[in-house]
């Protein structure tokens, strides 16, 4: 770690299984299948390269048929922006990537010589403020009737990590 941002050089090695905190568990899970999936390519001369995406958001792709109805998905993003617009929990500021950015740059790096070996945050490059996405969530739900506007609050003093990323060499796949 460089001290001004995170690149795809540095690894996850704060998060750790604690019983009583799932996202820290869910954090090394992914850090840690990673670098035993990089250690077997190495022992077994396969060509590897890691897409690593932020917190992962977009369109849901079906209605799955549930208690009382159909519901979205069962995805922790969705659920998280249900919480967020029916004012369940207030917005926390979050990197992010869409989730069709992150089907290309897969799409790209399986296609591509020159990913292979290489590791690629997909992101945005700096958290986008709580505030911002309270007032975008507020717009949507204004024009869809997804949530109620009034209901959306935010945590002003949750930063999530001060240092930001630079995630730009996964564009670099689809110059």
């Amino acid at each position: 770690l460089n001290g001004r941002y995170y690149t795809h050089q540095d690894w996850n090695t704060l998060s750790k299984l604690d019983e009583k905190n799932w996202g820290s568990c869910y954090q090394w899970s992914k850090a840690e299948s990673e670098r035993v999936a990089w250690d077997m390519a190495k022992e077994l001369n396969l060509p590897m390269t890691s897409i690593c995406p932020s917190f992962v958001f977009g369109p849901p792709t079906e209605l799955i048929p549930g208690e009382g109805g159909f519901k979205l998905s069962n995805s922790y993003s969705i659920t998280l922006v249900g919480q967020w617009v029916r004012g369940d929990s207030p917005v926390q500021s979050r990197l992010f990537v869409d989730i069709r950015d992150v089907a290309k740059a897969h799409v790209a790096a399986g296609n591509l010589n020159r990913a292979v070996g290489e590791r690629f945050i997909v992101s945005t490059e700096a958290r986008v403020s709580s505030e911002e996405i309270a007032k975008t969530l507020e717009t949507v739900c204004k024009e869809t009737g997804l949530g109620d506007p009034a209901a959306i609050s935010f945590d002003c003093k949750f930063q999530g990590g001060a240092i930001p990323l630079e995630a730009g060499k996964w564009k670099q796949l689809l110059d």
